[in-house]
Formats: structure tokens, C-alpha cells, sequence
């Protein structure tokens, strides 16, 4: 197959859908050779924060030296962007580059015959996900990667990432309510199913969670007898908030460097409260790293942090007017936004140009996030799963007076900007948000 080939082939795969589960994905591993099993790993599982997080431990071991495998999900740019290699670059910067597309091709046409071949022993046929996580296994052997950052594709103890033994750290972002068909319809049922990651004595950095989630996680770990770093968010401190960066301190819970017990000043450009929360995460991350034989310097933490941007996570794409661009679906990411929309714009309204999967909580975030919006323009997403605008703009009218509905996000932009442009001396913020599947076509369109 050529990479054309191998995109309609995970076209046609689709069919199999999402299964959580273990099965298919052992099975698949083992006929290709088990190659995760020369890889060690960090494992990021939880319901928001995780792209982030992973971005700045990657970045941070990056510049500390070290060659540093991806995995992501979902991608906004293009298919290449879920598998990721990032190394040190130039001074303290790095560089970050995806799978090419032949060797998406080569993996998949390997793949391919190996799923033939377990369907005609009456296995099941891998879904779309098993093979993807199998094509980034064999990549990063290929890449000779370091360590590997590894991102859930949902849950955790099912997840086909789950498959993994070497796990160094085990990292459990933000838990909250998201995917209750599959998870669980409570935050207890859905922390179980993410602490699923924590591996027979490895190490555990976590989340300050809701208490419900913490006992949860706590009992996993003495189950497992792997030591917990809860991250203390009371040593985050001196927080200087801006448009383009943020500053803060971070006081050192162990004595990881010496005659160093804060770390002061550190810079992050991912903008909102919730960001400054996750790099104390994953600087907890990366010190459990260090502490297991990883060498890592106060020089990488602040150099990682300041180099690491992630798409559309309260980005910031575009002046005059402002437009940001968020992910925000569920009830957790809109109190997210609602506060960093508070933070950033704190006596200003703003358009919002909205479009969601329907399968997500869509109501929840129109009610938590609706009092900051002066007008809502909807769109629908280019998904199977995406809510029609229609749908959405009759939801949307019992939370906002001034709801249109769009053909597309281009009309939808187009009207946004020129309602921001009418008649103010200071142009009104766009808000862009509700899933990440049409992220693409809005850098499109701005281009």
C-alpha cells in the first residue's frame, strides 16, 4: 500500500468502531512481535488536561537530552500528527517532527496482513485505534525513542494503550464526568477506570482530584503498592497572568536540586488557569523521572516549559479582533473556559462560534459558559458523530438571545468577525470551541 491506500484501508477499518478492551490489541502485539515491550513509557490517562501535559513532560525530557516519542489523540492538523518525535534542537529549543507518510504506509500494509490473518483465525478484526497504536509502537523502535509519552484514547484499564508494562510514571490529569456509556456513570467508576494505568510498583503522579477520585486513586496505588506524588497546587504561587504568557512560581516538594526548593518564574504560553495546574503536573512528572535515574536540570524545566505550545487549547490564533481557539465539551473543560474567558476578558461579552459531537454534553457547556456570550453562532461538525447546527442553535436559544445558524465554519467566522467589528472601540473576543474535530478547517480559513 501507498499512503493513499493506507488512508482508505483505515477508512474501511472504521467499521469495527471503538471497542474497549485488551483481546485484539495482545493479540495483535504479539504476532508483530511485542515491540512495546522495548519501549518505556509515560502513561498520561484522565478526562482534560492530558494533550497538555504530555506536551510539557515531552518537551521538558526533549531539552533535557533525551529522544522523546508521542502519542496522541485526537489530531487537528493531519493523520501524521498522532505519532511524534521530539529531540533538542538548536540552544535550548527542540524539535518536533510526525511519522512520515511512508512510513504510515509501510506500518499499516505490515499491520493490515497480520489483522488478516487473526480474522481468519477467528479473532477479532483490530479497530482503527489498536492499529494506530500499534503502528506508534513499531515507529518509535524505528525512531530509537528514548522514552514515549503516551496518551489514553479513552478510559485507561481497557484502553489498548493499556498494553504497555514498562511504565515509568503513570500520570492522572484533571477527572471528571465524560464517557459514562463506557466509563461509568459515576467519578468513582470513571477514576477507576483511569488509575486501570498504574502498574505493579511504578510511580504515580497525580492531580489534586475531587475526593471521590482521590480515595479511588489512592486505594489503586496501595493495591499496587506504587508510590502517589498528589501535586500540591498551594505551591504554585506569585501567578502573573497574561494574553500571551503566563508566570509563576513552584515550590519543590522533595529536594530534587540542590540549594533549589522553588522554582521561580516560570514561563508557559498556554494560556488559562487550568494550565499553570497541568505543567505543575507534569513538572512532578518529570522530577519522579529524575528520581529513577533520569537527568534532568532546573535549565530543561523552565527551557521545556517556555518552548511548548499545543493546538487549540485556549490558543490564542488570531488579533484584531481577538480569536481563540478552544476544545472545551464537557462540564469540566466549560468551567475551564468560563474561567479563563473571566480571567482574560473579565468585562467584555464575547462570539462565540460553537459546533459539537452529540454524543457529548453540549447542553452542560452551553449552560456553564453562556453568560459570557453576547451572540453564538453554530456550526455543524464534519464528524458521523457531529451535532447538527440546527440541534444545537435550538439548544443554544434557552441560554442565549442571539443564536444564527451557519453553513460552515467559514460563513460562521466571517459573521462572527464582522458583528466584532461593528461599532466598538475595543473589538469583541471570538470564542471558537466544542470539539476539536474542526479545528483544521478554522486554521484553514483564517490562513
Amino acid at each position: 500500500m501507498n499512503y493513499y491506500d493506507s488512508m482508505r484501508y483505515m477508512d474501511e477499518v472504521a467499521k469495527f468502531g471503538s471497542v474497549l478492551g485488551l483481546e485484539s490489541i495482545t493479540e495483535l502485539l504479539k504476532r508483530l512481535g511485542n515491540p512495546q515491550d522495548r519501549l518505556q513509557f509515560v502513561h498520561i490517562a484522565g478526562t482534560n488536561g492530558k494533550g497538555s501535559t504530555a506536551a510539557y513532560v515531552a518537551n521538558i525530557m526533549a531539552v533535557a537530552g533525551y529522544r522523546i516519542g508521542r502519542y496522541i489523540s485526537p489530531t487537528i492538523r493531519c493523520y501524521c500528527e498522532r505519532i511524534q518525535i521530539t529531540s533538542k534542537a538548536k540552544s535550548s529549543s527542540v524539535e518536533t517532527i510526525y511519522i512520515t507518510e511512508e512510513a504510515v504506509a509501510r506500518h499499516i500494509t505490515r499491520i493490515a496482513d497480520v489483522c488478516d490473518e487473526m480474522a481468519l483465525d477467528g479473532f477479532p478484526h483490530p479497530t482503527p485505534f489498536e492499529i494506530e497504536t500499534a503502528m506508534c509502537f513499531l515507529e518509535f523502535i524505528e525512531q530509537d525513542c528514548d522514552l514515549v509519552v503516551l496518551e489514553v484514547g479513552m478510559g485507561g484499564r481497557l484502553d489498548a494503550t493499556n498494553i504497555i508494562k514498562n511504565t515509568r510514571v503513570a500520570t492522572l490529569t484533571s477527572i471528571s464526568m465524560d464517557h459514562m456509556q463506557f466509563l461509568g456513570d459515576t467519578l468513582a467508576q470513571i477514576a477507576y477506570e483511569k488509575a486501570g494505568i498504574v502498574k505493579e510498583d511504578c510511580k504515580v503522579v497525580s492531580y489534586k482530584q475531587q475526593p471521590e477520585a482521590m480515595e479511588v486513586i489512592e486505594s489503586v496505588c496501595i493495591e499496587k503498592e506504587a508510590e502517589l506524588l498528589i501535586t500540591n497546587f498551594d505551591a504554585i504561587q506569585n501567578i502573573n497572568y497574561g494574553i500571551d504568557k503566563t508566570v509563576f512560581d513552584f515550590a519543590i516538594e522533595k529536594n530534587n536540586f540542590q540549594n533549589c526548593n522553588t522554582l521561580k518564574n516560570l514561563k508557559i504560553h498556554l494560556l488559562g488557569k487550568m494550565q499553570v495546574k497541568n505543567a505543575a503536573v507534569a513538572i512532578n512528572t518529570v522530577l519522579m523521572l529524575k528520581n529513577i535515574g533520569y537527568e534532568v536540570t532546573v535549565e530543561s524545566i523552565y527551557d521545556g516549559l517556555d518552548v511548548t505550545s499545543w493546538n487549540g487549547r485556549f490558543e490564542k490564533i488570531h488579533d484584531n479582533p481577538t480569536i481563540i481557539l478552544d476544545g472545551a465539551h464537557n462540564e469540566d473543560a466549560a468551567y475551564a473556559l468560563l474561567e479563563a474567558l473571566e480571567l482574560y476578558f473579565p468585562r467584555q461579552e464575547c462570539i462565540y462560534v460553537m459546533g459539537v459531537l452529540a454524543d457529548k454534553e453540549y447542553e452542560k457547556v452551553l449552560a456553564i459558559t453562556a453568560e459570557k456570550a453576547k451572540s453564538i453562532y453554530t456550526i455543524t461538525p464534519k464528524n458521523a458523530r457531529g451535532l447538527d447546527a440546527e440541534s444545537l442553535a435550538r439548544c443554544a436559544t434557552h441560554y442565549c438571545a442571539n443564536v444564527k445558524v451557519t453553513s460552515s465554519v467559514k460563513e460562521a467566522l466571517q459573521l462572527a468577525i464582522e458583528e466584532s467589528d461593528k461599532g466598538n472601540k475595543e473589538k469583541t473576543p471570538i470564542i471558537v470551541f466544542g470539539s476539536l474535530s474542526f479545528h483544521e478547517e478554522v486554521y484553514s480559513v483564517l490562513k
